[in-house]
């Protein structure tokens, strides 16, 4: 089972969020938003805990993964700390501003041993269906 912090609780983050929580590989143990109100919503009947600031997430030695859904500004800044704390990170589209930041971040997970992928799926797209 891979433990998960979901970092951001806009569109995105919430809808990742309900899908790992039916899927069994999955457990998340902990989400972050700076609104409270979503954050708590969002945990009130998981069991996940909740945390205004990210890094705390980060900190969770019982998270493993994490999925950023945050900002695009905010893509590289939340994705490195994660790779620097030994999380494995699922980051939504695009990887971040520019192709300096995106190699950075690929090289970092890499030198690190780190899993890293970009959430661009459209397999299960009926309009790319062939």
């Amino acid at each position: 089972m891979i433990r998960l912090a979901i970092i951001g609780l806009g569109k995105m983050g919430l809808s990742h969020f309900a899908i790992a929580n039916t899927l069994s590989e999955f457990k998340v143990e902990a989400v972050s938003d700076l609104s409270r109100l979503v954050g708590k919503s969002a945990v009130r009947f998981t069991g996940a805990r909740f945390a205004r600031d990210y890094r705390r997430c980060l900190s969770d030695s019982d998270v493993e993964a994490v999925l950023v859904s945050v900002p695009t500004h905010l893509h590289f800044p939340v994705a490195e700390a994660a790779l620097s704390h030994g999380k494995h990170v699922f980051l939504e589209k695009p990887l971040s501003l520019s192709a300096e930041t995106s190699h950075a971040l690929a090289e970092q997970a890499r030198r690190a041993g780190l899993a890293t992928q970009v959430g661009y799926v459209n397999r299960f797209n009926p309009v790319l269906d062939h």
